[in-house]
Formats: C-alpha cells, sequence, structure tokens
C-alpha cells in the first residue's frame, strides 16, 4: 500500500512496464502490475519476483487506464507483460493464452502428469477478482481456467475450450496457428481460417470503455466487420502472420 498522487512514476517489479499517475483521490491504496506491488522508479525489485498466472493481460504504452468510477487514471509510459490491477483487481482484454507449459527438473508433477522436467498448466489460475473482456484462454491439457480464491468477471464475449471460465460465451477450439515470431520479434498466435475468434467481438471497447484501434502487433482493429477475439487481428490473407517469402 502508498499513497499515490499525480506525477508519481512507478514501474513493475516482474516486466518492463512503468506508469504515470494522472488522477487520483487521497489516501493508500495497492497497484499491481503482473500480481506484485509496484514500485517507485528508484527502488530495486526483490529477488525472485515473477510474473503470475492469471496476471499477463499485458499494459500498452501510451494507453490510459482509468477504473469503473473514474476516480484514478494512469498513464502507461512503457509497456510490458503484466497486466494493471488497483486492490487486488485485475484486467485481462484482448488477451490470448492456449497451451501454457512450465519447466523443471522434479519431473512426472502436472495434470495430466507429463514428462519428467514439464508439466502442463492451466491458462489461468484465478486467486483474485479478474475482468475479461474479449479475451482467448484456451488449453490444451488441463482447465483453462482453475478458479482458487478469486473471481472471474466476464465482459463482452470471450471464448475458453472446455467450458471452465465462469461467464465466458463461447466454448470451442480456437484453431490458433502455432506460436511464431512476427513484428518486432513478438511471438504471437494467429486466428487460422475459420477461427470462431475471427469477428467474434461484441465491440472494439476495452474493459474501461476505450476504443481499442490496434492490436498487440500494431494492426488496426477491426480488420474485419468487428473486432477479432484474441491479442492479434486474423491474417486475412496468409492466417498464419507470413508471407512465405
Amino acid at each position: 500500500m502508498r499513497a499515490i498522487k499525480p506525477g508519481l512514476r512507478l514501474k513493475s517489479a516482474v516486466c518492463t512496464t512503468e506508469i504515470m499517475v494522472i488522477r487520483a483521490p487521497a489516501g493508500e491504496v495497492r497497484l499491481d502490475c503482473g500480481g506484485s506491488e509496484m514500485l517507485a522508479v528508484s527502488e530495486t525489485a526483490p529477488a525472485g519476483a515473477k510474473l503470475e498466472p492469471g496476471h499477463a493481460g499485458g499494459s500498452l504504452i501510451g494507453k490510459r487506464y482509468v477504473d469503473a468510477e473514474e476516480r484514478y487514471e494512469l498513464l502507461c509510459t512503457k509497456g510490458g507483460e503484466g497486466a494493471l490491477s488497483l486492490d487486488g483487481f485485475s484486467v485481462l482484454e484482448f488477451v490470448s493464452s492456449a497451451g501454457n507449459t512450465t519447466s523443471g527438473s522434479g519431473g512426472g508433477f502436472g495434470t495430466p502428469p507429463g514428462p519428467p522436467g514439464s508439466a502442463t498448466a492451466s491458462d489461468a489460475l484465478i486467486g483474485a477478482t479478474v475482468v475479461a473482456r474479449s479475451s482467448v484462454l484456451a488449453s490444451t491439457q488441463t482447465p483453462s481456467c482453475q478458479v482458487d480464491a478469486g473471481g472471474i468477471y466476464a465482459e463482452g464475449a470471450n471464448l475458453d475450450r472446455d467450458g471452465s471460465c465462469p461467464g465466458f460465451t463461447l466454448h470451442a477450439d480456437p484453431k490458433l496457428a502455432p506460436l511464431g515470431a512476427n513484428v518486432g520479434g513478438r511471438y504471437v498466435m494467429f486466428p487460422r481460417p475459420g477461427s470462431p475468434l475471427i469477428d467474434a467481438a461484441l465491440d472494439c471497447q476495452d474493459a474501461f470503455g476505450g476504443t481499442v484501434t490496434t492490436d498487440e502487433l500494431a494492426t488496426p482493429r477491426p480488420q474485419g466487420a468487428r473486432c477479432d477475439l484474441g491479442a492479434v487481428e486474423s491474417d486475412r490473407l496468409f492466417g498464419d502472420g507470413f508471407d512465405g517469402s
């Protein structure tokens, strides 16, 4: 918890995100990024700090984040992988997550058990309040969502593979292309032709009512009649984001 006021600059303890406070009421509040409390830009991140599952919605440089009551306004001055959250409230908007795995030396752990040295993981382990909007959580080997001590508030259209995410409106194979590097070395999964993600968003707004005009690769949204669900718009020409040249 810390007192925040206009002009204060903070950074994430687990990723590259940095923000500046534009508007805030008097009093203390906990402001997190990636599941860990944000730090003053002069502070050093604690050893072992890492991005927490379910808090990887990403933050976009130049975007202003405003809470539902419009009390807090934050300007992202440097983007990163972590999602911003206020007093344990996190947002996943236009996020794609599928088939996540973790690796280590323990071997044989996971549900179902993987080969020695690896374990499968759900795409969202919910231990706080999470708002999901226009997102895709589609684990292939475990439930897409495991709700622990928190809860999911789903806005608009969202897709999971198995119906395990409360409030999600679509349950299907998202038909994503394999993970591959594209613009600027970013790793993305494009919706394939015929994917249920294409033109499936109810609108092109974020969870705070702002208009989303580009995807993760800065491609204008929408590319079709409506925005696609997930992090990137489908490639109407090649289906996988590459031209084969």
